[in-house]
């Protein structure tokens, strides 16, 4: 009873009132805006059960703290991004069953605007659970699974010059490793199953400066190999990631151990290092894709259980 009346009525439009306030899209609001958001916020969370609207209204909020621009004009890989660092990069990371929870809660919110015509889209409608509820064993299954997709060579050719310059504009480790996957990629050929198996052993020729750095790639069914002569270009960008990698873990570039791509935790200095996932590696090339301008394909898939279908005109500038 104290609970219904704590969100119920004039308290609960206060409090998505309060929550809206601390969203850095307000001051792009007009005054009219801001009122039919409150009121439909509102409205939407009285149909819920007085227990639940506490947590319906923080999972909504923390979307909401995310947005740049009126929530309404949000597209689904800005959600992504969200559920991504929501997952991963935050300091307190959301379990897969809490973001499943959340994610059904924000396309419910959209749906309700929706079905009242103040909202176009649901960006919530294209991407599946990231949570998958364990069942018991099953048959191996013979349905092909997705794959990461590999874009084309004038496609990768795009997203080099775009990984380049945010490399060299922010200098961070994070954008050298994007840079040096793409690099690989369109400069030397290697292929994306290659780069996730490549391990640190299998790179020579970085004690010698003076000398062109070779890759041992492996294949998918790790039994054959063979030795890749790294162009001069994708040798540079690959370093300079590495560097920026030792600098990091405080030891020599030829001390460094573990994956060639790493995907540092919240634990920056965790040795080994984490491998670079396919599910890690396609969200890198599909946000260097999106934001060069080149349409996605359907099977541009993340995983089997996080996935979203690309239209070709689903971009971020609507």
């Amino acid at each position: 009873m104290i609970n219904a009346m704590l969100w119920s009525g004039d308290v609960l439009q206060a409090r998505v009132a309060g929550a809206l306030a601390t969203c850095r899209f307000t001051d792009k609001l007009t005054d009219e805006a801001t009122t039919q958001l409150i009121e439909h916020t509102t409205a939407w969370l009285q149909a819920k059960k007085p227990a639940t609207r506490i947590e319906y209204l923080r999972a909504l909020a923390s979307w909401w703290r995310y947005c740049y621009t009126d929530p309404r004009e949000m597209k689904s890989y800005s959600l992504l991004i969200w559920l991504d660092s929501a997952l991963i990069y935050s300091p307190t990371p959301l379990k897969d069953r809490s973001a499943t929870t959340y994610l059904a809660v924000i396309s419910s919110w959209y749906k309700y605007l929706q079905a009242r015509h103040v909202c176009p889209d649901n960006p919530a409608s294209g991407i599946r659970a990231p949570y998958s509820t364990p069942s018991a064993p099953a048959t191996p299954s013979t349905t092909p699974q997705p794959h990461t997709w590999t874009p084309s060579p004038a496609a990768t050719a795009t997203m080099v010059e775009l990984a380049l310059d945010r490399a060299e504009r922010s200098r961070s480790e994070r954008a050298w490793r994007d840079c040096a996957t793409v690099s690989l990629l369109f400069y030397a050929g290697v292929t994306l199953t290659s780069l996730i198996r490549a391990q640190m052993s299998d790179l020579l020729g970085l004690s010698d400066l003076g000398r062109a750095l070779t890759l041992w790639t492996r294949s998918q069914e790790e039994t054959t190999g063979a030795f890749v002569d790294l162009p001069p270009v994708a040798a540079r960008h690959l370093t300079s990631y590495l560097t920026l990698r030792s600098t990091r873990l405080g030891r020599s570039l030829l001390l460094l151990r573990g994956p060639l791509l790493s995907a540092p935790t919240r634990a920056h200095n965790r040795v080994p290092e984490p491998t670079i996932t396919s599910a890690q590696l396609n969200r890198v090339l599909v946000r260097l894709a999106h934001d060069s301008g080149i349409s996605l394909p359907p099977e541009a898939l993340l995983s089997p259980v996080r996935a979203i279908a690309w239209e070709c005109n689903n971009r971020e500038s609507g």
